[in-house]
């Protein structure tokens, strides 16, 4: 299955990660015709919980859970929220009123949000790369929203766009205090997504909107719960580990644009020329950002 070449053998990886989580947009816009957000987002942290701890235990990090102090279950608590809670059911939500295309567009404002979180909770001193990476990004914003362009759907749909820009929000800043608090990174998420899978069947089974969905979506829930929230971010890790740090972030960024062909030719959905080149603008304002990368250094470029 892996190729023998050990210099291949990382692009492969993340060749596997990348394609896991551009995916995930399609996946989500064909679930949400027939489950609401809490429905998918339960059954997502079942097959997301079960993944993740399966990759903590064969990584052989699952133990690091016991070494854990109630400050940092406090620390990991607020990031499940931040990360699997806050951010599936905003981000979610953006699907039943917008596009594929144009919810993930928004989405990755979450870079922008990064650059600048990262200024004030990282206590990075501000510098050149950090002017150019918010002008960079300012500038995808300002194209992404100007209505001479062609935004049409935002003025149609202005609460669903800021919900959206809200779990980008919430995505950055689990990506800046993930790295802020520095834990393992299996062990971690395996809590994470325990703790969110708690939160979730309790408020489903209390609120009586527990459905037994049928065997497609059932599989696009499985896909969404055990490949983008578990096995991407293991091959993308693996990546990291065997390959060059700068190379593989770099080819990390193509996600987003391999969603807009996705969503054009397996949805059918018009892709607009402002959407790639706010695109272009909002991942090279987050590559300007992490160009200094070094391998303990990562944001989860989702």
């Amino acid at each position: 299955m892996f190729p023998s070449d050990t210099k291949l053998r990382p692009y492969f990886y993340l060749a596997l990660a990348v394609l896991g989580w551009a995916l995930e947009p399609i996946v989500i816009k064909l679930l949400v015709e027939d489950l609401n957000a809490l429905q998918i987002n339960f059954y997502l942290s079942i097959f997301s919980m079960l993944t993740i701890g399966f990759v903590a235990f064969k990584e052989g990090h699952l133990h690091h859970i016991n070494n854990y102090s109630i400050l940092d279950w406090a620390k990991i608590g607020f990031l499940a929220f931040l990360g699997m809670i806050a951010y599936n059911l905003l981000f979610v939500y953006g699907f039943n009123y917008m596009t594929a295309a144009e919810t993930n567009s928004l989405n990755y404002l979450w870079p922008l949000f990064v650059t600048i979180f990262a200024m004030f909770l990282l206590k990075e001193q501000p510098s050149l790369k950090h002017v150019l990476s918010i002008a960079l990004g300012f500038c995808g914003v300002l194209i992404l929203f100007n209505s001479s362009l062609d935004l049409s759907f935002f003025s149609k749909t202005t609460l669903p766009a800021f919900v959206v820009i809200l779990a980008a929000v919430c995505w950055a800043l689990y990506n800046v205090l993930q790295k802020k608090y520095g834990f393992e990174i299996f062990s971690s998420l395996f809590a994470i997504s325990l703790i969110a899978f708690s939160f979730f069947a309790i408020f489903t089974l209390v609120n009586g909107i527990f459905v037994v969905p049928d065997i497609f979506t059932l599989m696009g829930l499985l896909f969404l719960g055990a490949v983008p929230y578990g096995l991407s971010i293991a091959f993308y890790m693996k990546a990291l580990r065997h390959g060059k740090t700068h190379t593989i972030t770099f080819l990390s960024y193509t996600t987003p644009f391999i969603s807009l062909a996705l969503a054009r030719f397996m949805l059918f959905e018009p892709i607009y020329w402002r959407q790639i080149i706010a695109l272009l603008l909002l991942v090279g304002g987050a590559l300007v950002y992490i160009a200094p990368l070094d391998k303990n250094d990562k944001f989860n470029a989702k």
